[in-house]
């Protein structure tokens, strides 16, 4: 299925919109996808249910471009937790039999106060990688310091791949390392990017330790604690899924299509494989309008236009030396198979409805 690259709905505001098609007639709406799906459904319900119908497979499309926006942020943040899993596990492994008294003791002590109060939240748990950070930086030539550092400091990529070395990396004056954050180290950046749930579930296990062994809680025992709760994470999360927000959409559409008496169904043209059916176009224009008003699906470029485009690239090719990127056909966000696939199982999505 396709995925939909959808919009951040920071920048949306459904109830304006919606006012705003309920003030104007179809015919002054600023949208041409908009004014076209009116078209197809008053052709068989009339002009005002048609505008109805509209409105409601507005909010329908809003509803499945926020749903399929938060998969992706979802998506994006569990590499975070990857690599915050991956990171703390190495320093856990360092920290207790591997260092240096007087270094473990300054991880210790900045463990009992970042949590001395018994809270475990974003603020505090950063505020302890910050400190680990600080200490270690100390011990430039100690092994298993430099080692703390690049973990604290490091994608989890390059610990994979070999490219992790043991040096310090060379200081500004200011005794930052160079192209670093100069305030958080990445592993305070991962954990503030892992899921909100996640996050959660680390803090509960943390406060936890915290009020078993305030007096002694030791650095490797907060790493512990947060390996042990990011890698059961990682283990149940799903790492790569289908979005299904094409599907309810599309049960949405259905679902108040059937109070007006009409269907979602599929069409066919004997002399034109791409025909698709007039709702399966209204469904396709409204959900263009939220996602991409722009989208020039069905008002293509002309022919003669798109050639004089690639000749242009090619003219920079041969003048550059540089291959251009043609672009490519815009394809359909509900593509005939998702459509198809739909259909099938319709009496499924009706059910759990």
């Amino acid at each position: 299925m396709k995925k939909i690259p959808a919009t951040p709905f920071a920048r949306r505001n459904l109830d304006k919109k919606i006012a705003d098609l309920r003030d104007k007639t179809p015919a002054d709406w600023g949208s041409a996808h908009l004014r076209r799906a009116h078209e197809i459904v008053e052709q068989q319900v009339g002009q005002e249910k048609a505008k109805e119908i509209v409105i409601e497979a507005v909010r329908a499309a809003h509803r499945a471009l926020k749903q399929a926006y938060q998969e992706q942020l979802g998506e994006a943040r569990r590499p975070a937790l990857a690599d915050l899993s991956a990171n703390c596990r190495a320093i856990a492994n360092t920290t207790k039999p591997r260092l240096k008294k007087e270094i473990r003791e300054k991880l210790d002590y900045a463990a009992r106060s970042a949590f001395g109060d018994g809270v475990a939240d974003l603020e505090t748990v950063q505020l302890f990688f910050c400190e680990c950070r600080k200490i270690v930086e100390e011990f430039p030539e100690v092994r298993a310091a430099a080692l703390i550092f690049k973990h604290l400091v490091t994608d989890k990529d390059d610990l994979t791949h070999g490219k992790i070395s043991l040096e310090m990396p060379p200081m500004e004056i200011n005794g930052r390392p160079k192209g670093r954050w100069p305030h958080h180290p990445k592993i305070a950046l991962d954990y503030e990017a892992i899921p909100a749930a996640a996050r959660s579930t680390c803090e509960a296990m943390l406060t936890r330790l915290i009020s078993e062994r305030r007096k002694s809680l030791t650095a490797h025992d907060v790493f512990e604690c947060i390996r042990r709760a990011s890698s059961a994470l990682v283990a149940t999360a799903t790492l790569k899924s289908q979005p299904k927000a094409l599907y309810e959409y599309l049960a949405d559409l259905d679902a108040f299509l059937r109070n007006y008496e009409l269907e979602l169904g599929r069409g066919n043209h004997p002399e034109d494989t791409s025909y698709r059916s007039p709702l399966h176009e209204f469904a396709e224009r409204v959900l263009l309008e939220q996602r991409d008003p722009g989208s020039r699906l069905f008002d293509p470029v002309p022919a003669q236009g798109e050639t004089a485009a690639k000749i242009a690239l090619w003219e920079i090719a041969r003048t550059t030396g540089e291959i251009p990127n043609l672009p490519s056909p815009e394809l359909w966000l509900i593509g005939d198979r998702t459509f198809r696939t739909y259909l099938e199982r319709r009496s499924t999505f009706k059910k759990s409805r």
